[in-house]
């Protein structure tokens, strides 16, 4: 990471708020890159830590590790009124950015409307992914198309669509034919924290380039066999009976020809 004077191009911190949903690693990651000697010291402060699942202990976590009780809040994402909770929280701290750091809710349009939003993502996205599914809905895509791809690793903002929004930096990542979906995952872990780091970095000392939205697919036809392999991976890790699954996609006939464009997008 290169090193910057950060006194000429930081006057004040850029403040964050950090939205978890589950036991919050990457925040804490973040939070302790913003300690004295860290990546972020000087450059970036969390504000305040919001979880929509206080019985899996993100927040305690966070207060563990020295962050103040008192700017750590919950947000029932089973509320009527989750957007403007949600939005009264975030009016309190103005952040400069709202991070969606493991966030599972969709956050409505009205709250994304009225803040500046970011969102860790890796691999394919869309709703109910998460975990090992964009893991193994990657390494199945990659069969289907019968070509080894990179996986990404990313931050962007958020926008009304699912993973449309402008890419603050990415990285991609090999994935090895004798790993497992939970292998990778458990090696991405690490690198993932500092994917986001380094894109509050970039934000923060303004040396970032934004590029078009991350895109796994070269070709409409890729883009039918990235759905197939997403379904593919809904029915290996089947959603919780509370949830409603999509629709299934028609099979696609894979015996097509597989031709594409063999390009990959790279975020500087």
């Amino acid at each position: 990471m290169v090193k910057v004077e950060k006194e000429r191009l930081q006057t004040k911190k850029l403040r964050i708020v950090n939205l978890i949903s589950q036991t919050g690693s990457t925040s804490l990651e973040v939070i302790r890159a913003q300690k004295p000697g860290g990546v972020l010291d000087g450059l970036v402060e969390t504000v305040a830590v919001v979880t929509s699942n206080g019985k899996i202990g993100g927040l305690e976590r966070a207060v563990e590790e020295g962050f103040p009780k008192n700017c750590t809040h919950e947000v029932s994402k089973k509320s009527a009124t989750f957007d403007q909770d949600l939005i009264n929280f975030l009016r309190i701290y103005n952040p400069d950015y709202v991070f969606q750091l493991g966030w599972l809710p969709y956050t409505p349009e009205n709250v994304h409307n009225a803040f500046q939003f970011l969102n860790m993502h890796i691999g394919p996205g869309g709703q109910f992914m998460f975990g090992e599914r964009r893991i193994y809905a990657h390494m199945r895509f990659c069969e289907l198309i019968g070509e080894s791809r990179p996986i990404p690793l990313f931050c962007h903002r958020v926008t009304s669509g699912y993973d449309k929004g402008k890419t603050i930096y990415a990285q991609w990542e090999e994935i090895y034919p004798w790993e497992t979906a939970k292998e990778v995952a458990k090696r991405l872990y690490l690198i993932e924290h500092k994917v986001q780091i380094h894109a509050l970095y970039l934000l923060a000392t303004g040396q970032v380039k934004e590029s078009n939205a991350v895109s796994i697919p070269t070709s409409y036809y890729e883009e039918e066999l990235l759905k197939q392999a997403i379904e593919d991976s809904l029915e290996k890790y089947p959603l919780l009976k509370t949830r409603t699954p999509p629709p299934r996609i028609e099979p696609f006939n894979i015996q097509q020809n597989n031709k594409h464009n063999n390009r990959h997008l790279m975020s500087n």
